[in-house]
């Protein structure tokens, strides 16, 4: 056989698998995508990718047949990764209002926990400084949880911002000094510092103390209910003892124990006690937000807990009637007439900013008992002003019935 005959016989053969492979290529199409081979088909349906093959985005005929045959075609699949991780925390944080955003933003600014642009968008700046408030101010609690987080975001969207100190002008002694004007009592709710008083008690202050077994705790003021003369304020403290709020409704002649500090630290600094019983189920005016009790309040003992024989809280010390009013219209000065705010509304002031308590107890304390949780659980307040605020107090004839 010569070398001509010989290429002439390699050329044919050549150009007969050259028309066999083009005839099984042309016939494995998209329409009749079952008459395709197994090789052809994968070679349809995939990509190369290193020592791997992936799917065709555009090519989905030819996935599902591959798939119905149950043939992977050497495809590896590749997770990817989220542009950002999903938790509660960020959930809660874009749920927001671009304007809430931006409050949240500028609070922990105030507070110099957030150092980065107020944009309102959340990253790290804005998730390390939301972790680090929940850290100080709620003993780092389980952001997992959704309870939680509504919690620390409702707290920061309250909090009452201060100029950043890089901006805010250094003021002249005589204008940035504070004065100790009035004071009152409060009394543990939570586990993480929250702090139940009266409104009238932090009403103007520019700053608000919280003193507690010889230290002077900062604190913010969460939210308040004018209505019914309530304050909530934060610790970052966490209570030796908290105060639960009963789930029954007080009752005449109920026996009831008064903590607080009356007179501020006049007489002393340590926590004083009066006893008595409810006396009626409704306030001055018939205000059935309140109830009467015999027990003695003093000027400072707003805001003080009123608690019953388990050492649940019933209610809130508020006020005594205006002797003088009453000598005057009269002419006999008002006996054991004092009065406190019902827990129903102190409950309503807590559910409505995300604050967990206490289940009630169950079983009657001892005096010695009752004496050590409300030492433990009670505390002075003090309002501090600056000589202008109390100036503008003094011209608008603003009383401060916990002072005087």
């Amino acid at each position: 056989m010569t070398v001509r005959w010989f290429l002439q016989i390699c050329f044919t053969v050549m150009a007969l698998l050259g028309s066999a492979g083009e005839s099984s290529a042309a016939g494995c199409i998209a329409s009749n995508v079952r008459a395709c081979a197994s090789t052809q088909l994968c070679k349809n349906a995939t990509v190369p990718r290193g020592n791997f093959r992936i799917w065709k985005p555009y090519q989905s005929v030819f996935k599902s047949e591959a798939e119905r045959r149950g043939i992977n075609c050497v495809v590896k699949t590749f997770k990817t990764k989220p542009l950002f991780k999903t938790t509660p925390l960020r959930d809660a944080f874009v749920k927001l209002s671009k304007d809430e955003r931006k409050l949240v933003q500028t609070n922990l600014a105030s507070l110099n926990y957030y150092k980065s642009s107020i944009d309102g968008l959340y990253g790290k700046g804005t998730a390390g400084a939301l972790i680090e408030y929940n850290k100080v101010f709620f003993g780092n609690a389980d952001l997992k949880q959704p309870n939680n987080v509504a919690q620390l975001v409702n707290t920061v969207l309250a909090i009452k911002p201060r100029a950043a100190t890089s901006v805010e002008p250094t003021p002249s002694p005589q204008t940035a000094e504070t004065y100790n004007v009035a004071s009152g009592t409060g009394f543990y709710v939570s586990a993480v510092g929250h702090i139940i008083t009266n409104h009238h008690v932090i009403d103007g202050c520019k700053d608000i103390k919280v003193h507690s077994k010889g230290e002077v705790l900062t604190t913010l003021k969460i939210a308040d209910d004018r209505q019914n003369d309530l304050a909530l304020l934060k610790v970052s403290h966490k209570p030796s003892h908290v105060f639960p709020l009963s789930g029954d409704s007080p009752y005449p002649l109920q026996d009831i124990v008064v903590a607080g500090f009356p007179f501020g630290d006049r007489v002393s600094s340590s926590l004083k006690f009066t006893k008595g019983i409810v006396s009626s189920l409704s306030g001055i005016g018939n205000n059935y937000s309140e109830i009467q009790i015999d027990a003695a309040l003093q000027p400072g003992n707003s805001g003080g807990p009123i608690i019953d024989e388990y050492g649940n809280i019933i209610a809130v010390a508020v006020a005594k009637l205006d002797m003088k009013k009453i000598l005057k219209d009269y002419g006999v000065i008002p006996e054991n007439t004092n009065f406190g705010i019902k827990t129903s509304a102190v409950r309503n002031l807590l559910q409505g900013n995300a604050v967990s308590t206490k289940p009630p107890n169950t079983e009657i304390l001892s005096k010695k008992e009752l004496s050590r949780t409300a030492t433990d659980g009670t505390v002075f307040l003090s309002c501090w002003m600056t000589v202008a605020q109390i100036e503008d107090m003094k011209s608008r004839k603003v009383l401060f019935t916990d002072l005087e």
